[in-house]
């Protein structure tokens, strides 16, 4: 799941109630956060990301791979939110294009 919006509209509140007492990963999270996250022995149900906006390149190839191991569960999900500005328009306006 993907949660997109303007600053201030409430995604990272509402993806703090969705973990409850679980972490959510942000983009000030250590790459290595990311690669333990969603393993086997992972039995948190859900999975968040915040700020996906803001991830440097390291931890954006890393939220990737932790998004194919978890396509490969069933009993795990994986929510991400991110402010929708220019800069994501810009990224996928330019993926579009290759």
């Amino acid at each position: 799941v993907y949660l997109w919006g303007a600053p201030g509209c409430g995604r990272s509140h509402l993806l703090a109630a969705l973990a409850g007492a679980r972490p959510v990963l942000a983009n000030d999270a250590p790459p290595g956060a990311f690669a333990s996250a969603g393993g086997p022995d992972d039995d948190m149900g859900v999975l968040v990301v915040d700020d996906v906006e803001r991830l440097d390149a390291a931890r954006q190839e890393a939220l990737f791979h932790l998004f194919n191991r978890i396509q490969a569960r069933a009993d795990l999900a994986l929510v991400c939110a991110a402010v929708f500005g220019e800069t994501y328009r810009e990224s996928v306006v330019a993926i579009n294009k290759e």
